[in-house]
């Protein structure tokens, strides 16, 4: 807007350039959405080197219970959840968090470590709970079980309870 207004020599004001806008877009029937975090979750993934492993597409953990959360922010606490979890199904140990959150996803996606660590805290605990027994909100985990469109990802190595367990511990600590 600050361009449009100086284009036109501050003919205009600001608040009468964005009326005109919300004008046109009445006019044009022009439905504005807000993005959601899958337009981010392709960029990231291939940040992450992991474009072409389908198994690591499958395991994104964006939650809609989230909603004060910028996309960006979802998206990229989705990539940091997913590489942890894989990562921690294949080896015993705790990887550095270098190696899961590495710079090139610093620089794609603007967040460093600290920052989307607590987001994605919250995403494994929501998917550990989700496995208890205790759980009432159970149809995401019978959803997921299912060998339809989904072939079972709930019972993926990488999903299991110890891994998940393992996850919010490292995560806990990668906080502090």
């Amino acid at each position: 807007i600050k361009k449009l207004l100086h284009l036109t020599e501050n003919s205009y004001s600001r608040v009468e350039v964005t009326h005109m806008e919300r004008v046109l877009l009445e006019i044009l029937e022009f439905k504005v959405n807000l993005p959601s975090p899958q337009v981010f979750l392709l960029r990231y993934t291939r940040a992450s080197f992991r474009s072409d492993d389908s198994e690591f597409l499958k395991t994104h953990l964006p939650h809609p219970s989230h909603p004060c959360q910028p996309p960006s922010l979802l998206a990229a606490a989705a990539v940091l959840s997913s590489s942890l979890l894989y990562s921690l199904s294949v080896n015993s140990s705790s990887p550095p968090p270098t190696t899961i959150w590495t710079s090139t996803l610093v620089h794609y996606t603007k967040y460093n470590l600290m920052f989307i660590t607590p987001t994605s805290l919250q995403m494994v605990e929501q998917v550990l709970n989700a496995t208890l027994a205790t759980c009432k909100y159970t149809g995401a985990m019978v959803k997921y079980k299912s060998l339809s469109q989904h072939q079972r990802l709930a019972l993926s190595k990488h999903l299991h309870k110890d891994v998940l367990r393992r996850a919010i511990q490292v995560l806990e600590l990668w906080g502090q």
